[in-house]
């Protein structure tokens, strides 16, 4: 797969990831199928605020600093070419961030973030004393030590962008099938077809996209790929008082821009097995991490409760490339918490590794740094 022909390649798994992928490539000019049935329980990209944003998450400063940034670029490069094909508005868009700090310990993390805010084109951020933090908005806590204020991320509507991905992608020349993989036909270690309950597709690779389901995928041909569920309640609220502006964040807790008067509050992360699906303990957890954030902001008319369940790794860094023992088998999942910001940088790498093959590689989140044979 070095050479630089076109390569038909069957995609497996259209959230936001699959469909990023199916992008990349039909914008590349390769034939592409993508299989996505619907069936998988509690879809990561419809159940998420959306942020793009690369300076803090798993793996930083090293070795995923480059990766995220990369990422990052690649939405803004790609995003008004997206909306142009697709037609399809999501809504993307720079957004300021507040992160508080009620402690020493959390004052001197968000002041070691902030000076990798400084160094980053298009990145900024400030340290804000309690006063300051007060006349930014009167309703966050009297408890809080300090905060950062940032600029620089960006935010979109996840389950939009995600349509907006497809029917790109469908614009450029993939072919939708509204039906899962069945059964991934292997002969001498190569994947020759892709099969759904219908029928049986031809391909010259394959990409296994599926987020947290790529587990089991994988469990047929013999391979074991760390990948399990984390669950993230959400809720989705109108308030009744002044706008928030920016979002605003503590941990797990947080308040992020949706559209006109609606917000996220977020968040959870626990493993489903504990409980699956929405839960009161959850919508509990939430409400009183916004009441410590903000704990006069007024009343709150919740409109959603809802829950992704997000793929994790077993090092909490995606899993993306070559499946050992396949010469044309990929997958890419992973993404966890960091799912939008991603999912194209995932996309890229596997884009990169259909043309160039093994040289495109990236060895810090190759599957071949654990033992998935087995």
């Amino acid at each position: 797969m070095s050479d630089k022909k076109k390569h038909s390649v069957a995609v497996i798994g259209a959230g936001i990831t699959g469909a990023f992928t199916a992008y990349l490539l039909a914008r590349d000019g390769h034939p592409v199928v993508l299989l996505d049935g619907g069936t998988a329980s509690y879809r990561a990209t419809s159940c998420n605020p959306g942020g793009i944003n690369p300076l803090h998450g798993p793996g930083l400063p090293v070795p995923m600093a480059e990766f995220y940034l990369s990422s990052h670029k690649l939405h803004a490069q790609l995003h008004e070419e997206i909306i142009n094909l697709s037609g399809i508005d999501y809504g993307f868009r720079v957004i300021d961030r507040l992160f508080l700090a009620f402690s020493a310990d959390e004052q001197k993390q968000l002041l070691a973030m902030g000076q990798e805010y400084a160094v980053q084109p298009g990145f900024t951020a400030q340290w804000l004393t309690p006063d300051e933090l007060k006349v930014l908005d009167e309703r966050i806590s009297d408890s809080a030590e300090g905060g950062l204020f940032t600029s620089g991320n960006a935010i979109v509507d996840s389950e939009l962008y995600c349509e907006a991905l497809l029917q790109s992608a469908i614009k450029l020349g993939c072919r939708y099938i509204k039906s899962d993989a069945s059964d991934v036909i292997v002969a001498a270690g190569r994947v020759t077809h892709v099969e759904t309950n219908a029928e049986k597709i031809a391909c010259e690779a394959a990409i296994i996209a599926a987020g947290y389901s790529t587990a089991a995928i994988c469990s047929r041909l013999g391979l074991s790929v760390p990948v399990a569920p984390l669950k993230g309640e959400l809720l989705v609220v109108k308030l009744a008082g002044a706008p928030l502006e920016f979002d605003i964040t503590r941990g797990l807790s947080g308040l992020y821009q949706l559209r006109d008067n609606m917000y996220w509050l977020g968040g959870t992360k626990v493993s489903p097995e504990d409980e699956p699906g929405v839960s009161e303990q959850g919508k509990r957890e939430i409400l009183a991490g916004i009441d410590t954030m903000l704990p006069d902001l007024g009343p709150l008319e919740i409109v959603a409760h809802e829950t992704g369940y997000r793929p994790e790794s077993a090092d909490k860094l995606p899993i993306v490339g070559f499946l050992p023992g396949y010469e044309n088998l990929l997958v890419g999942t992973g993404g966890g918490s960091k799912g939008i910001l991603l999912s194209a940088g995932i996309a890229g790498a596997l884009r990169d590794m259909i043309v160039n093959g093994p040289a495109a590689v990236i060895p810090y989140l190759s599957p071949e740094r654990f033992n998935v044979v087995n």
